[in-house]
């Protein structure tokens, strides 16, 4: 499940921002290498949400691709995490 999660979440990333996807790493920053701001941030955690079961809280303080795709595979086994 832990590859679906990373090539779902990067094929999201990469179709809203019209970032590469083969550039796209754990390591990628949201707003430092993407440019994604506030705005964005919250039409893509509306994305994942309809990509995936989870409902996010606290999706703002993920900074990360990585921390993304480590929330969304948390929430995925206990949906009160992130």
């Amino acid at each position: 499940m832990t590859d679906n999660v990373e090539s779902i979440v990067k094929s999201v990333i990469a179709e809203q921002f019209a970032y590469p996807e083969n550039e796209l790493t754990r390591a990628t920053h949201l707003h430092d290498d993407i440019g994604v701001d506030s705005m964005a941030i919250v039409e893509l955690a509306t994305r994942l949400e309809d990509a995936f079961p989870v409902k996010f809280k606290t999706f703002e303080k993920l900074k990360t691709v990585g921390d993304i795709m480590n929330c969304v595979s948390s929430k995925l086994g206990r949906p009160d995490k992130c």
